[in-house]
């Protein structure tokens, strides 16, 4: 079965690792593995703006972001 992903707008990136992305959802700071982010071509360490951002349903899930 395909991944299944969730939108989430206007979320801040706070820093980026070869691994992982720290984001933060709703004042809360949440590492995301990059594994987890559907890639589409988002340069996460070449933005200051809130961005748009899909991340696997099980993730989501198992962290209580959905």
């Amino acid at each position: 079965m395909p991944t299944q992903y969730i939108e989430f707008e206007e979320v801040e990136v706070v820093t980026e690792t070869d691994a992982a992305v720290l984001f933060v959802f709703d004042g809360e700071e949440q590492w995301v593995p990059k594994s987890a982010i559907e890639d589409n071509g988002l340069d996460f360490s070449d933005t200051d703006e809130p961005v748009t951002v899909y991340i696997a349903e099980w993730f989501c899930e198992k962290v209580g972001l959905w």
